[in-house]
């Protein structure tokens, strides 16, 4: 894996393993890392993915419906709560526990139609 890291989160995308986010160090939460770096066991080879919008380490994954959900964490300000959700063209939604019904109210990149 090109990037060290403790408290990442992996996920397994259209036969590819995505390794996301983590920190510098175990106890370490200022360096925390929005990086997303794919291995491509087809050609044992890594590339960089596209950076998650909020950097964080000991968060959580869950690949649905051919996008892998990136759950929670913890920043060098605390613990979070957001999700975010990406697909294989990046990362396009953000979703909140504040959000009414569990709609996705900050969206960058593409527009979701409801």
């Amino acid at each position: 894996m090109p990037t060290a890291r403790a408290g990442l989160t992996t996920g397994v995308l259209n036969g590819k393993i995505y390794a996301i986010g983590g920190a510098e160090s175990y106890n370490n939460f200022d360096l925390a890392f929005p990086n997303v770096e794919v291995y491509d066991p087809a050609l044992d080879k890594w590339e960089k993915g596209l950076d998650m919008p909020t950097a964080r380490a000991w968060l959580s994954s869950s690949v649905a419906n051919e996008k892998i959900y990136v759950i929670g964490g913890r920043t060098p300000h605390g613990v979070l709560s957001v999700v975010e959700e990406y697909m294989p063209e990046g990362w396009p939604l953000s979703i909140s526990p504040l959000s009414p019904k569990g709609k996705l109210p900050t969206q960058w990149g593409m527009m979701k139609s409801e």
